[in-house]
């Protein structure tokens, strides 16, 4: 009997490391409901089980081969893998470190302590662990990546090159390896490098779309253009592809930029992930009737829930409510969080003038995405709308949380006047594009790319020490306060997750909009045009929601713009522009802060 166990377990264990997990998982259960107790069997049933998404039996087989073998790390370092698949960071993160405590230096819980680190944020924590697993396996490439990903975070770029570059002279020149350094090298703007690094490098298409990208930054747009058609030869149905040289051809100012993707279509109609990638580019570019065309075209009678989604709001754009509430009534059940789906069906309530719908919805989506700043932003609107100031003026108290300041001249310049026209000297050749990014709220204008502050431009480090200071003084006036969505992540430490500048032309201005992804947000203004001193032109407003083409409301706050001052808010505060008739420029440098998690 002892043979037979010994040679089925040996016989499973050979099926799982082949990965024929459908194949050992019988033998494997045949073993433990014998009775085997050997903490190896239960460790690869536990193992073989989530492999199937049987996560939940995976748990039980993991308990149980802890029991069997309370020290041993692997056991420990996987499970606390499948708790992060099942969502519990904590105790993920409570395994990995009893799997450190059981074996120093396990390269392995290292490594995946890290990851969970860099995916909650916590960058410091992060590239301690991932420095760790480096130091013990000097060739751990996927470790050199993940490092690098969180020093880019807190800026140390230079330190993430030179990890990667490590990496690449030790003979590990893996495509992760390759894309990261190749992005590393974009960040600073250094796409000639990029391009140096990659051109020799066809094997992968992640690498050559990498390439094409780096060749349109350098002002080889027509290489880029050629380099995606080649990667379309082979696929064409590949929508990273598409999309990244329709974004350029847009760039460019080219008024057939969607051609390839019309192409695509005629040749694959069936295809609703293209044909819904199609309409959503049309409707950000303001083209409602041909991005419903689309949808409606195609020869599939069953539509899934994104295109649901698009068919709804464009009704809902075009005042067509009933008909946009009948289509996202159908949508509801088929999305698991539904938060797209009843984003829009709050802006269909609000369309019929039901606010009281429309923030039963706010709640929900709070409910669910408790820190999404969209969700307060829009809970601000709906409470306006109902005329409940008092809870609108609370979240929204423009008094305390709107701020202006006049930016610190930085040492090596007689006054900020002189500072403004290096710096917007220095900015002048990366507003390269023809028009503004698709994504953005910008309109006659454009927009520099990537993350402006980590770029080696000296004005432009300058600018990032200086407004530290600001963002410093801005913090300190805060109060913690829990029960407020702002307020209640205060910290005094901050990065910068984000810095662009914006050149908007004459009649230019910005959409209402907000920033998802932020806490505090703000705009340096580097050169105003003349006319900001006429009635608003130009000004900065707060507290006018942008919510559909049918919504009119006036702004609560506006601030005159200022060369060499700077406007702090809260990231989930509405904010737009008013145009202005001027020839001159208006240039700023927006960005995002968030607070360094814990």
């Amino acid at each position: 009997m002892r043979n037979n166990v010994t040679q089925i377990a040996q016989q499973a264990i050979a099926l799982y490391q082949q990965q024929k997990y459908e194949v050992a998982l019988p033998l494997l259960k045949q073993l433990t409901a014998a009775g085997v107790s050997h903490p190896l069997i239960w460790h690869v049933f536990a193992l073989c089980l989530r492999k199937l998404g049987k996560l939940q039996e995976s748990e039980q087989a993991f308990c149980k081969a802890m029991k069997l073998a309370p020290n041993d790390a692997e056991i420990k370092n996987n499970y606390g893998n499948l708790l992060k698949q099942l969502g519990d960071s904590n105790k993920a993160m409570q395994c990995f470190h009893e799997a450190l405590r059981c074996r120093p230096g396990f390269v392995d819980a290292q490594y995946n302590a890290g990851l969970l680190k860099l995916e909650k944020k916590q960058y410091a924590e992060a590239s301690r662990f991932l420095k760790q697993a480096l130091s013990n396996k000097p060739d751990f490439a996927s470790a050199a990546v993940a490092l690098a990903k969180s020093l880019i975070q807190t800026g140390g770029l230079d330190e993430a090159i030179g990890v990667l570059c490590r990496i690449l002279e030790g003979g590990s020149d893996s495509v992760p390896v390759l894309l990261t350094l190749s992005q590393c090298y974009r960040e600073k703007g250094l796409h000639d490098e990029a391009v140096e690094l990659l051109c020799d490098r066809q094997e992968s298409d992640l690498l050559v779309r990498e390439l094409a990208i780096n060749l349109h930054f350098s002002g080889r747009s027509e290489s880029a253009i050629e380099c995606f058609r080649a990667l379309l030869k082979k696929d064409p149905l590949n929508q990273q592809v598409l999309g990244s040289m329709a974004d350029i051809r847009w760039l460019m100012g080219d008024v057939d930029w969607l051609d390839d993707y019309y192409q695509a279509l005629c040749a694959n109609p069936n295809s609703w992930p293209l044909r819904c990638d199609l309409s959503n580019r049309l409707v950000k570019s303001e083209q409602l009737q041909s991005a419903e065309q689309i949808l409606e075209e195609s020869p599939v009678s069953v539509w899934p829930l994104e295109a649901l989604l698009l068919k709804g709001h464009i009704k809902r754009e075009q005042g067509e409510i009933e008909e946009a509430q009948h289509v996202l009534k159908k949508a509801l059940p088929m999305s698991e969080k539904n938060t797209s789906v009843i984003n829009e069906l709050m802006l269909c309530h609000l369309s019929e003038g039901d606010v009281k719908s429309a923030l039963r919805c706010c709640d929900q989506l709070i409910e669910k995405e408790t820190d999404n700043q969209a969700w307060w932003a829009m809970k601000a609107a709906c409470l306006k709308l109902a005329g409940n100031l008092r809870e609108y003026r609370k979240l929204y108290d423009f008094d305390k949380f709107v701020k202006a300041y006049v930016l610190p001249c930085p040492s090596g310049y007689s006054n900020i006047s002189e500072f403004n026209q290096q710096l917007l000297h220095d900015l002048q050749n990366m507003h390269a594009s023809a028009r503004h990014p698709l994504e953005q709220s910008l309109r006659t204008g454009t927009q520099t790319e990537g993350h402006l502050f980590r770029r080696d431009i000296e004005s432009v480090k300058f600018l990032e020490k200086q407004l530290k200071q600001v963002i410093a003084a801005y913090i300190s006036h805060l109060s913690f306060d829990n029960s407020h969505p702002f307020t209640r992540r205060l910290r005094q430490d901050f990065l910068f997750s984000g810095a662009w500048s914006v050149r908007l032309n004459n009649s230019g201005y910005h959409r209402n909009h907000y920033h998802s992804e932020g806490w505090i947000s703000g705009s340096y203004y580097v050169s105003v045009p003349k006319a900001v001193q006429r009635s608003g032109n130009g000004w900065i407003k707060f507290g006018q929601a942008e919510l559909g083409r049918l919504f009119s409301m006036d702004p609560d706050y506006c601030i005159k713009p200022e060369a060499g001052s700077v406007a702090l808010f809260p990231s989930m505060m509405w904010h737009g522009t008013e145009p202005f008739d001027d020839q001159e420029y208006r240039v700023t440098v927006a960005f995002d802060v968030v607070p360094v998690e814990e």
